[in-house]
Order: C-alpha cells, then sequence, then structure tokens
C-alpha cells in the first residue's frame, strides 16, 4: 500500500481535461470555458460534488496532498481485490500515518459508498488486531476517528468493526474497559433485545437439556462435531434453513407462531435456530436475524457450521472469519457438465477461479476427488477465498461451466436429466425435500482448537452409487 501510495503521489490527478478532449461532438469554444472552469474549480475548490467540497476542506486543513494519496491507492487497491486486498497489503500503514488522514481517505476513495467505506475502515482495523504491537491503540485511534464523522457522514462502525476493535483491544493489557465498551456498544446496535442480552452476559452458561445430542440427531438429522463452553460445531442437514428470516429470534425462543399465516405446517419447516433453542442450547444475541449464526450456509446446503454461545466468542470468531488467515473451511460438490459443453470441457485436476460477484473479486480453488458416469458428473473440493454470497453455487456454474447437481439457481436441475434413470428418480425426491449437493465438509479454526470434518449425507452417498451403475 506504500508503494502505491508513493506512485500516487507522483500523479497528477486533474485529468479533467483530457477528458473533454476526448468528446468531439462539443463544439470548441464550450470545451474552451468547461475546461477553463474545471482547471478554476481544481485551484479554489469550488466543485460539483461532495468529495470535491471534501477536499476543499482538506486543503484548508493542510492535508490534501496526503489524503489524496491514500484515498488513490486505497481505490486502486479496492478496485482490484476488495477488503481482503486493502487488509493483506496495510502492513505499516497504521504506523506511518495518523488515524484521522486514513479514515478520511477511506471515505474519499469509496465515492459516496457506505459499504466500500466501512470494507476499507474495517480492513485498517484488521490490521489493527493482526499488529504485533501496539494494536489496541492503533484499533482506539481509529474508532475515535471514526465517530467524529459519524455525524458528518452518516456512517457508524458496523458489527464487524465494533467486533475488530474489541478484540484489538481485549487482547492488550490495559484496554479491557475500552474493549467491553466496544462490545456493549455492539450489543445496543445489533443485538435484537438488549435486556436480554444483559441477562444472558450476567447469568451463567445453562447446559443444554439431558440427551439434546442424541435428540437432534435422530429427530432432525443435526449431528455434534465440537462443543465447548463458548461455541458448538455442528453438521447441518440441507433441506434446513439456519433461520427464518420472517420470525425474530425473541419470538422464537418464546415459542411464538410464525407471522407468515400461508405456513400452516411449521413444524416440517423448522430450523437450525429453532432446534437448539427448544433444546435449551446457550446461543449469542448479536445477530438480530438468528441467534448465535457468526456464518450460514444456505438451506440446500449440508455440513460445518459454527455457532456461538456468548456474545464475547461471536465477536471473536466474527473476526476470525473476517481476516480469513486462520480458518480452512472447503466444500464438497457434485457438479455436471451439459451434454453440449461435455465435448468442449473436460475439467482439470484442479485450478483456481476467479470470477466477480456483484462487482466485487472473489477466488475459489478446487480439486477433482472423483468423476462419474464417463465425466458427466464429478465430485470437486473447493477453497474460497473470500466467501462472497453464493460463491461456490456461482463459480462452478460460471467459471466451471459445471453447475451444481440439483442447485435450483443456477442451472442445476436440469443437469439430472442426462442421469440414468434410477438416478433421476432419486434426484427428483432429493429436490423435493430442498436439497442439493453441495456439502460444507471441514472446518479448522487453530485459534480455538477447532478441526473437524463431516462426512457426506447418505442420500449423497446413494446418489453416486446410482449414477456408476450403467457405466459398471
Amino acid at each position: 500500500l506504500n508503494e502505491i501510495i508513493r506512485t500516487a503521489r507522483t500523479q497528477s490527478f486533474d485529468f479533467d481535461i483530457t477528458f473533454l478532449i476526448s468528446m468531439p461532438s462539443l463544439p470548441r469554444c464550450w470545451l474552451v470555458l468547461l475546461g477553463f472552469f474545471l482547471v478554476v474549480n481544481n485551484h479554489f475548490g469550488r466543485g460539483f460534488s461532495t468529495t470535491q467540497r471534501r477536499r476543499r476542506r482538506q486543503r484548508s486543513s493542510g492535508g490534501s496532498d496526503e489524503i489524496e494519496a491514500i484515498s488513490r491507492a486505497l481505490q486502486i487497491i479496492y478496485r482490484e481485490s476488495g477488503t481482503l486486498g486493502v487488509l493483506r497489503r496495510s502492513d505499516g500503514i497504521l504506523e506511518q500515518y495518523q488515524a484521522t488522514s486514513l479514515v478520511e481517505a477511506a471515505i474519499v476513495a469509496s465515492r459516496g459508498s457506505k459499504g466500500v467505506a466501512s470494507g476499507i475502515l474495517n480492513a485498517f482495523l484488521g490490521a489493527a488486531v493482526c499488529s504485533s504491537e501496539g494494536g489496541g491503540n492503533y484499533a482506539v485511534q481509529l474508532m475515535n476517528a471514526y465517530d467524529k464523522l459519524e455525524e458528518e457522514y452518516r456512517l457508524q462502525p458496523n458489527l464487524v468493526a465494533l467486533s475488530l476493535a474489541y478484540v484489538a483491544t481485549y487482547k492488550e493489557e490495559g484496554h479491557s474497559q475500552i474493549a467491553q465498551r466496544y462490545l456493549q456498544r455492539a450489543e445496543e446496535l445489533y443485538s435484537e433485545d438488549v435486556q436480554q442480552t444483559q441477562q444472558l452476559q450476567r447469568s451463567t452458561i445453562m447446559e443444554p437439556k439431558p440427551d439434546v445430542w442424541s435428540n437432534l440427531k435422530d429427530n432432525h438429522g443435526i449431528q455434534l462435531l465440537q462443543d465447548q463452553k463458548e461455541f458448538v460445531v455442528l453438521s447441518k442437514p440441507s433441506g434446513m434453513v439456519c433461520y427464518h428470516a420472517n420470525v425474530t429470534s425473541t419470538k422464537l425462543s418464546n415459542k411464538a407462531q410464525p407471522r407468515n399465516k400461508k405456513r400452516k405446517n411449521k413444524s416440517t419447516d423448522i430450523s437450525l435456530e429453532t432446534c437448539l433453542l427448544d433444546g435449551g442450547v446457550p446461543l449469542s444475541t448479536l445477530n438480530s436475524q438468528g441467534r448465535g449464526m457468526v456464518h450460514r450456509i444456505d438451506r440446500g446446503t449440508s455440513g460445518c457450521i459454527i455457532l456461538a454461545k456468548t456474545n464475547s466468542m461471536h465477536a471473536k470468531l466474527l473476526v476470525q472469519f473476517f481476516l480469513k488467515k486462520q480458518i480452512k473451511k472447503s466444500y464438497q460438490a457434485l457438479v455436471a457438465v451439459s451434454p453440449k459443453q461435455r465435448q468442449q470441457i473436460i475439467l482439470p485436476k484442479e485450478g483456481c477461479i476467479c470470477v466477480d460477484i456483484d462487482g466485487r473479486p472473489a477466488e475459489s480453488n478446487y480439486h477433482l476427488e472423483q468423476s462419474f458416469a464417463n465425466g458427466k458428473v464429478s465430485r470437486i473440493r473447493v477453497q474460497t477465498e473470500q466467501g462472497r454470497r453464493h460463491q461456490v453455487r456461482l463459480h462452478c456454474a460460471e467459471g466451471l461451466s459445471a453447475p451444481i447437481l440439483l442447485d435450483p439457481l443456477y442451472g442445476g436441475i436440469s443437469a439430472m436429466l442426462q442421469l440414468n434413470a434410477p438416478a433421476q428418480e432419486l434426484c427428483r425426491k432429493i429436490k423435493a425435500q430442498k436439497k442439493f449437493c453441495l456439502h460444507a465438509n471441514s472446518l479448522a479454526i487453530p485459534d480455538y482448537g477447532i478441526d473437524v470434518e463431516a462426512p457426506l449425507p447418505e442420500w449423497w452417498q446413494e446418489l453416486e452409487q446410482l449414477i456408476t451403475i450403467e457405466h459398471e
């Protein structure tokens, strides 16, 4: 990042006249007048946009050149590799520049996008967490600068930012009270029920009901992988949602009926959250949509998922997922190449998929585990770098041109038509249960002693056997 900033300082940012010259359709007199106006605007700070008004204020405070150079460097890095790219290239940046300059530069670089501004600021806070010395002080300085600009730009720290600030100060001696203030602020802003949150934090963590895990496995197919005082790791069955967005967590815990009257038999569509709360498993309240949910996997996806029991652990795990350095998560997917493309597409044994998602960089690495039915279907193992929404599903469908079998959104339903009759029959039953062939098979977080694997579902193994029947 420092190298890009130094380069940016040597470049001219007054590109407006060059832009105008490239528009030959305008009369020459208008080009001259507009060019003259833009030159005056750049030198005297009277502009059309909010960004230009910000630059005028920066010039009056004497920090214009530095903030301009940092913001241009941030734009370049964010455009190329997103928040994770800024995080990975922020080594030493906190020591060299003042927090106020970094925060202001992030806002200028965002060009009015709150999502981009938050992503860059979170990257700086992530650098504070990773700092070997003084990370707590850097986090406090960044948060103070953040708060000073909150009212002016209507940009408040999101849950990830407050979690990063909490972890950066929590692990540093003499900052425990400051850390608790960040956690309390996160609870006040993002917990659904503040009173319930305070009660949960004051009370001792309750033990779940006797035989809860055997009951959950027998009745709902939820398999326990690891149970600790502050978190639990499970294997979620495919076809089950993590939580219901149309029912609040508080009402779920109080056994209230769902507000969606169309779903009369809700017991057949019970969520993971509801199962755990009904079993007496304590869950954190920081995620107002779903208790304990640090991350989620889609309804049709099976496999590893971790849930926090306390808000402190929820924040710590959020930071682990944001930094991604210490987390190793992999998926298994059963993908199918269509008959028209199978002649042109030969799936390599391994490779990298780089396809942007919603305009943001996304990268996945895959390894071919096994092929079936003369290459019609293959099981691959996938690891994602960013964890974008539907990243594995999109990358298989668009990056490999081989959609996940039975995926209803990205071409996986039609793929089953090339299978033999027994396999198609089983696929129709699986599809009716809202399942598809994507499985979160492993999760490792070394800092918390987590290294688990979830076996493939039985129906998946049966499907693979049926697919190979006609070729044995």
